[in-house]
């Protein structure tokens, strides 16, 4: 995340790229994903009329170059690394880079180089460009008073940006809030991996509002930045009734604002899906709990009533027992004694099943809510 042009940089020579073709006319074998493809940019001026050119990155450095040599010979020289910086086709990250008078900008998908008399947008397909420049056309054809032709153009590229981030969280806010109703009426893992989800993308949504927020925080309290663009030596310079860069950042304060609220938003909407998650990892761990108590209670019971079965095989032949007469009644007591110990076997399991309710070993996770909403009943 960058905003200004080191001096101690050093420059890339074009005619170092083996892409490029030397003045002599010695001819280099061009690959076609070098800096000589074809790329499409759309243009915007003063005008306020879109067009669209293929042009390849390598003339795109030379055209800006030859427009900064022409505007004035001080400051940094635009090189092919600072392209790199906003080019879509490299994943740039945020920024606001400043090189000369030449201001570049990529925020939340939106790659544009902005001049004092136009702006180019790098990718004009994307649906986000097409809303950033159907933003910018429409700042600069109100009527309201604007700064200068640059500083609005980077107003509607920012009012974008920050448009867009708000539409994704209210809507994720919304998904959030139904998986949080639904969490509540019936608690499963599939409802914890979907929390997660949402979780995750709560946080890949904060940490752009915050890059965001830092980058154009850092680049109104640059002083770089202020020398670069309020220069009153270039008499060229279209600024608008900003006269510095603070008069710029109170234009720009709304926007300041809204990051600030929507990373509130994310903040709390965090937390709270934070707290839920602990609390059904807390349910989910009390069930298991609770089912191991069952088994082992069980493994009990029948480990005992195993011990009883081996003792009366054991000893029962060496036993004066009327069960092992041969009368004709003996059955009977057979039959006496299995019953005898059918009844007790399903009256010892019921009993424990009513005991282990009442110390809420059988308790699962729904009963929670039941239990909370007849605690908030009011009498």
């Amino acid at each position: 995340m960058e905003y200004y042009k080191k001096e101690e940089d050093s420059y890339l020579d074009l005619e170092s790229l083996p892409s490029a073709v030397m003045e002599q006319g010695e001819e280099y074998l061009v690959d076609k994903t070098d800096y000589s493809a074809l790329v499409l940019i759309q243009e915007l001026g003063k005008d306020l009329v879109p067009c669209c050119k293929y042009i390849s990155r390598l003339e795109l450095v030379t055209e800006l170059q030859s427009y900064r040599d022409n505007d004035t010979n001080e400051g940094s020289t635009f090189q092919l690394r600072d392209l790199r910086k906003v080019d879509p086709a490299f994943q740039p990250n945020f920024c606001l880079y400043v090189v000369g008078n030449i201001l570049l900008v990529s925020l939340n998908q939106i790659a544009a180089i902005i001049l004092p008399a136009k702006v180019i947008f790098l990718d004009p397909e994307s649906s986000q460009t097409k809303r950033a420049c159907n933003t910018v056309i429409r700042l600069l054809q109100s009527e309201e008073e604007r700064p200068g032709f640059r500083f609005a153009v980077l107003e509607g590229l920012v009012l974008t940006a920050c448009l867009s981030l708000e539409s994704e969280i209210a809507l994720l806010e919304t998904r959030v809030m139904d998986a949080l109703t639904q969490v509540s009426k019936n608690s499963d893992y599939s409802r914890l991996a979907s929390l997660r989800v949402y979780r995750q993308k709560l946080l890949d949504l904060k940490a752009i509002a915050d890059q965001m927020d830092a980058l154009l925080e850092e680049f109104f309290d640059s002083d770089f930045v202020e020398k670069a663009l309020f220069r009153e030596d270039n008499g060229s310079k279209d600024i608008g009734p900003c006269g510095s860069l603070d008069d710029l950042k109170y234009i720009f304060e709304p926007y300041l604002q809204s990051l600030d609220l929507q990373k509130s938003i994310c903040g709390s909407f965090l937390k709270a899906l934070q707290n839920v998650e602990r609390g059904l990892m807390l349910g989910f761990d009390f069930i298991r709990n609770k089912l191991f108590t069952l088994d082992l209670l069980g493994t009990i019971l029948i480990l005992n009533f195993t011990l009883i079965n081996m003792v009366v095989g054991f000893f029962g032949f060496n036993l004066t027992l009327p069960i092992y007469d041969p009368s004709d009644n003996s059955q009977y007591y057979f039959y006496a004694i299995v019953g005898f110990l059918t009844v007790f076997m399903v009256l010892s399991i019921v009993a424990t099943v009513f005991w282990m309710k009442k110390k809420e070993f059988l308790v699962f996770h729904e009963s929670f809510h039941d239990k909370e909403e007849r605690n908030n009943i009011p009498p």
